[in-house]
């Protein structure tokens, strides 16, 4: 007797069939762990056949005589698989009612409307696929130009307006990251340069706000024109207080000290605060601002026009500017 009979066209077609086969396995009197193996050799066999390809293959499962088999046309030559042989016949009323239990719960619909739904699932996820591309491309290009407008965000509130260079929230933010990486890491130096434009206020005052301006903008310049882009930074912390960042030691900080006084025409004065490399004991970032204060308070104090260094005075330097690495005058050359 024919149990069942289906065109195997795509995937849930054969899964629908091997269901169907376990079924009349366990009816029959077989066991669920004992039709696995046979199950999967079955779905094996079949699929070697083509079926849930897209090709139909016409299988049918038959209980003839002591056997349950599943028979199918493999490319024009009939296939034949024993699921399970029995000591004795199944009765007739078994086999019928489960033909028609069968034939109820695995019916499969008609394989061209399978195969044009088929189709129509693989254009709607190839469309959706193409149009959550287009999207992740814009959410891509908004989310890449909100990250420009941040950066330039971030950038207009660390830059001085007049000067164009870091301001007072940039320098607090950088000293402090700067410090604890020299500490850290004691493999290079670090100075600090304060510079203070001397007599400033006479300046404004004879000349105008306009000049004085365009004074400081030239400050900025001269600041700029010694350090290392991307690497050192120059700050506009007051009025007309200006700070430079240096990954560099004491010796080459004074020399870079020396050149903005000169480019200035000795009108600055700048006080130095340096780290060695690997030096044991550098203190606090407090202490480290508060040294580079006191030495450019020095420098006001003993004349202006000029770089102070205080720490030179106690462990001097090969390669420091001038004939005392204490205090190096840049006006006259005098040694003060």
């Amino acid at each position: 007797m024919e149990l069942l009979e289906n065109r195997l066209v795509i995937e849930a077609d054969l899964q629908a069939f091997l269901a169907a086969s376990r079924e009349a396995v366990v009816e029959l009197g077989g066991g669920e762990l004992e039709s696995a193996p046979v199950l999967v050799d079955l779905s094996r066999r079949l699929r070697r056949a083509g079926a849930g390809r897209g090709h139909p293959v016409a299988a049918s499962l038959v209980a003839r005589d002591h056997s349950l088999v599943a028979e199918w046309d493999d490319s024009g030559t009939a296939g034949v698989m024993v699921l399970r042989r029995f000591l004795q016949a199944p009765m007739r009323e078994v086999t019928e009612r489960l033909r028609r239990r069968l034939a109820t719960e695995y019916q499969v619909q008609d394989p061209e409307a399978l195969l044009h739904r088929n189709r129509e699932m693989v254009s709607r996820f190839e469309s959706n696929r193409a149009r959550m591309g287009r999207e992740l491309e814009v959410l891509q290009q908004a989310l890449e130009r909100r990250q420009r407008e941040l950066q330039e965000s971030i950038r207009e509130a660390e830059t001085d307006p007049l000067t164009k260079i870091f301001n007072r929230r940039a320098f607090d933010e950088r000293i402090a990251t700067a410090f604890q990486r020299t500490v850290r890491q004691g493999t290079e130096g670090l100075s600090l340069l304060l510079v203070d434009l001397d007599h400033f206020k006479e300046v404004n005052d004879t000349h105008g706000h306009g000049y004085g301006d365009d004074y400081l903008c030239r400050t900025a310049e001269a600041l700029v024109s010694v350090i290392r882009k991307d690497v050192d930074a120059a700050f506009r912390i007051g009025g007309d207080e200006f700070a430079v960042l240096l990954f560099a030691e004491g010796s080459t900080a004074c020399g870079k000290a020396l050149g903005i006084v000169e480019a200035m025409g000795g009108k600055v004065s700048i006080g130095v605060a340096s780290i060695a490399p690997g030096q044991q004991h550098a203190g606090t970032l407090e202490g480290f601002i508060q040294e580079a204060d006191r030495a450019l308070y020095e420098a006001k104090l003993k004349g202006r026009g000029r770089v102070v260094r205080r720490t030179c005075r106690k462990r001097p330097e090969p390669g420091c500017t001038g004939p005392c690495s204490s205090v190096a005058a840049a006006v006259d050359g005098s040694v003060a």
